[in-house]
Parts: structure tokens; C-alpha cells; sequence
């Protein structure tokens, strides 16, 4: 089986680099950039099979990435993990697959990925 690619949008360079890490060591291959416009650029360049993207960076932030995900008829079925810090600030129809508050155990965010992945492939 291929392995599933995760793009990872953080600001913070060394939780940006532990996802990685731990992603990698699942067995996805993975993209990294520090802010939305990196993002959301790389997402449409390269659609990932799964995106996982903080809520607060700087520029564009991650709920107009989400939102600019949504509008678009060719990644609004991409899955994403929204990262925060204030879960209380995020609407419900905001449209991610799942919202994690920080901070975070890693082996609940696996399951997650693991879940949503395993979501995609059987539709």
C-alpha cells in the first residue's frame, strides 16, 4: 500500500518537527511549512491525502485555510485535523474532520490520522 501523504502546517518548528517525526515513523509520508500561505499553496499544488493544520499562525491563519479548502470543489473532501489552543473558538461548521486542542498526547492524534485515513480509503 502507498503510503498516505500528510501535509502538516504549524508554526512551531519543534511540535512541526515531532509531528513529523512521529508521522513518518507510522508510515506516512510527509510535507511541512510554517504557515497558511505555504499551506494552502502546497495543498493546491499536491493535494495530501490528509492535512493537519494549526489554528493560529501567522498571515493566514488556519481557519481561512480550511475555509479556502471548503470553497474548493476539488480539496473540500481532504481531511483536517485542526491544532488549537482555544477549541472554544472554533465554530462547528468551521468543517474540520477533527479539532485537537493543545496541548496534545501524540498516540491520540495517531489514532485519529490512522481513523480518517482508514475513513477514506473505504469510500
Amino acid at each position: 500500500m502507498t503510503p498516505a501523504r500528510i501535509l502538516v502546517a504549524e508554526d512551531d518548528r519543534a511540535l512541526r518537527e515531532a509531528l513529523q517525526e512521529v508521522l513518518a515513523l507510522a508510515g506516512h509520508s510527509t510535507e511541512a511549512v510554517g504557515d497558511g500561505a505555504q499551506a494552502l499553496a502546497a495543498i493546491r499544488a499536491n493535494p495530501p491525502d490528509l492535512v493537519i493544520l494549526d489554528h493560529l499562525m501567522p498571515g493566514l491563519d488556519g481557519l481561512s485555510v480550511l475555509q479556502a479548502l471548503r470553497e474548493d470543489p476539488r480539496l473540500r473532501d481532504i481531511p483536517v485535523i485542526l491544532l488549537t489552543g482555544a477549541a472554544y473558538d472554533i465554530p462547528h461548521t468551521a468543517g474540520a474532520a477533527a479539532i485537537i486542542e493543545k496541548p496534545f498526547q501524540m498516540l491520540p492524534l495517531q489514532q485519529k490520522v490512522r481513523a480518517l485515513l482508514d475513513s477514506r480509503r473505504t469510500r
